[in-house]
């Protein structure tokens, strides 16, 4: 096997030049490298609702203002090993945009004795989903929820009542 081995290579010497050589090694070692880095932006586990990655930021963000150990976004978003993202650009910005917007949305659904909260909220056990959900509906760029589900068919059915209170506050 060594001796086939040396042979194949061999070969390989001899027709190619040493430039022509490292080119290739470079090209493969860059192709491998963007496939890793591919590979572990989407080994998160993948789901119809688009809005369930800044769901679990939100979360964990929400989980740590309540906390004595708190960690900021970047230390939740950045691998600092790997010098990469654990999420996309696009989920960066909705978190981000999500918790700027976050005392508006408190305000939101506690106006009018908190009634959209306790149906809101108390139907969802995840919390930085409705968030997300609801700043999407109320402040996004498409001012619209892409995706389905239960919760989404709840905040809708309180879409007019929720843009009145944005118009107040």
């Amino acid at each position: 096997l060594q001796q086939n081995h040396n042979q194949i290579s061999g070969e390989f010497e001899t027709v190619c030049s040493p430039r022509v050589q490292n080119k290739k090694f470079y090209h493969y070692k860059t192709k491998r490298n963007e496939r890793e880095k591919h590979t572990h932006l989407h080994n998160q586990k993948m789901s119809s609702n688009p809005y369930q990655v800044p769901a679990k930021f939100v979360n964990k963000l929400l989980d740590n203002s309540h906390g004595s150990n708190k960690q900021s976004l970047k230390s939740l978003v950045f691998d600092s090993k790997r010098n990469t993202m654990k999420c996309s650009k696009s989920t960066y910005a909705t978190i981000c945009q999500t918790m700027r917007y976050k005392p508006t949305l408190d305000n939101i659904l506690q106006h009018n004795d908190s009634e959209l909260q306790h149906s809101i909220m108390d139907e969802s056990h995840n919390k930085g989903l409705v968030y997300v959900l609801l700043y999407e509906l109320l402040f996004g760029k498409f001012k619209s929820i892409r995706g389905g589900g239960q919760l989404k068919r709840l905040i809708l059915k309180h879409r007019e009542t929720l843009n009145d209170y944005v118009e107040v506050v």
